[in-house]
């Protein structure tokens, strides 16, 4: 009897962990031809759930971004020293910047 339970456990165990792989591969391929391209994100507007979803952006980096704006241009996160020229030729097709918000002053009374 014993002998039968480990006979059936293990080829759904087997069963269980190729799913498992097939479904790790299916999250990691490529987008299909012609589908829709995954929208940049804007480093002037984007939250930080926006900013971690970017490949090797860890929070801390996310920190500093936010902290360093508004940019003029993408590369600008290399130009400041936040991130590597190696990270930023991964995610440079990921990311853009669209005219700066405008600075608030504050006003002084006289």
């Amino acid at each position: 009897m014993n002998y039968r339970r480990k006979f059936l456990i293990l080829p759904a165990l087997v069963c269980a962990l190729v799913g498992y792989g097939q479904s790790l591969g299916a999250r990691n391929q490529q987008p299909a031809p012609g589908s829709k391209p995954p929208a940049k994100v804007d480093l002037n507007s984007a939250n930080e759930s926006e900013l971690l979803r970017l490949p090797d952006i860890t929070f801390p980096l996310v920190r500093k971004i936010m902290a360093n704006r508004p940019y003029e241009n993408t590369h600008e996160l290399v130009s400041k020293g936040i991130i590597t020229e190696a990270t930023y030729n991964r995610i440079r097709d990921l990311i853009t910047v669209k005219e700066p918000p405008p600075r608030r002053v504050a006003l002084q009374n006289p």
